[in-house]
């Protein structure tokens, strides 16, 4: 897990993180930024450097992630870096969930 800090006020904003998906050559990628902190780029931010560091590592061929099934900042954030919708999900309290892959690039 990583802290999302505001580089000119030193101040903790959000945070973020991945994981291995079990047997597999996937990291699931995650973040949030505090409500006062939103639509100031953080989360972006935040995102890319996840994505980065994880494509650094040579056995990963994807990426994943989830979102609320709707609209919203994080959508938004998932396909500005890349990801395409993959599917549906449901959290652990129902909520329905749309998956996000992007696939490392072979360039």
């Amino acid at each position: 897990m990583f802290q999302v800090v505001d580089p000119e006020r030193r101040e903790i904003v959000g945070s973020a993180g991945y994981k291995r998906l079990s047997g597999q050559r996937v990291i699931e990628i995650g973040f949030q930024v505090t409500p006062a902190h939103r639509r100031r780029g953080y989360a972006t931010a935040a995102a890319r450097e996840l994505i980065a560091r994880v494509f650094a590592e040579e056995d990963i061929d994807a990426i994943e992630a989830e979102s609320l099934a709707a609209e919203n900042a994080s959508v938004r954030i998932l396909r500005a870096c890349g990801f395409t919708r993959a599917g549906e999900a449901h959290a652990a309290d129902g909520a329905q969930l749309w998956r996000w892959r992007l696939e490392r690039r072979l360039d």
